[in-house]
């Protein structure tokens, strides 16, 4: 269920912020407790409103729940201030006494400090290195053959990405296509193995008739799906090829047979998380 998976997985590292607004909000003591639970009731029903109706579309994944997270961190926020303002340290927040005072320096007050300091050096020093190792080393591969492609564009007249659906930036990266041009025409034209989400026409089609997806077809028989598409093609083939290196000892015949060399290998991930792994293999057409 998307309310499991999308939002578990959006808000696991606040999770035990969550779990403190809640008490917060049912404590009577609590600084505004009543206004921010007035507050908070719109933002929690339009998070709610949104999950249920990406709940109801075919196709569901977790990026689409993105635009909630402002008004879902809104929650976390609650809860350190709860943190900071629980009047078991002080009577009231904005009337600052001599008992306030001296309960704001017991040590069970320091004790919360300390453990929210030791909460925000926990986070920091395990996301930091996450981000900057998921965003400049893991899965990197596509951004990188993209590049490559962009660099020896001049070389191109046709790439067949045998990859699993959208694995690559395509269009934004490469920048070849002409709106006012027809297809036939365009100085680079670029494919990929087509996989029509569920409810498309194309989709309804394939069921109707009883035929896989480009992509299925692909990868349960590389060699035969690509004999069979460029037989259609009238024997026209792509210039490039980019798959990834685990389809390799499958196709080698077609490329072998058809005068392909690899032009280019590039990193693409230590770990194997999905379909998509291994290194990312460019072949070029051989005159």
């Amino acid at each position: 269920p998307l309310f499991v998976l999308g939002l578990g997985l959006l808000l696991q590292h606040t999770l035990a912020a969550y779990n403190i607004t809640t008490r917060a909000r049912t404590d009577p003591d609590a600084y505004s407790s009543k206004q921010a639970a007035g507050a908070a009731a719109p933002l929690a029903g339009l998070i709610a409103w949104t999950v249920a109706v990406y709940s109801c579309i075919g196709h569901k994944e977790f990026r689409f729940l993105f635009p909630i997270l402002p008004a879902a961190h809104v929650f976390a926020g609650y809860a350190l201030a709860y943190i900071f303002t629980n009047s078991n340290y002080s009577t009231h927040a904005r009337t600052v006494t001599r008992e306030a005072k001296r309960r704001s320096n017991s040590k069970r007050y320091w004790r919360w400090r300390y453990a929210l300091l030791a909460s925000a050096v926990l986070l920091l020093g395990s996301h930091v290195p996450m981000a900057l190792y998921f965003s400049q080393v893991h899965q990197r591969g596509p951004l990188d053959a993209m590049a490559y492609l962009r660099t020896h564009i001049d070389e191109i007249t046709h790439v067949h990405f045998l990859m699993p659906c959208h694995s690559t930036p395509f269009h934004t990266h490469m920048h070849t296509y002409m709106g006012s041009l027809p297809v036939a025409q365009q100085p680079t034209k670029m494919d990929i193995l087509r996989c029509d989400p569920p409810g498309t026409r194309r989709y309804l089609e394939d069921q109707a008739q009883n035929r896989e997806s480009e992509d299925v077809w692909f990868f349960s028989d590389p060699e035969g799906y690509m004999e069979a598409r460029y037989r259609s093609d009238g024997g026209k083939l792509s210039s490039h090829l980019v798959l990834f290196s685990p389809v390799l000892p499958r196709l080698q015949p077609f490329l072998t047979r058809h005068s392909y060399t690899l032009v280019a290998q590039l990193f693409h991930s230590h770990i194997k998380v999905d379909s998509r792994h291994g290194d990312i293999l460019i072949f070029k057409l051989s005159p």
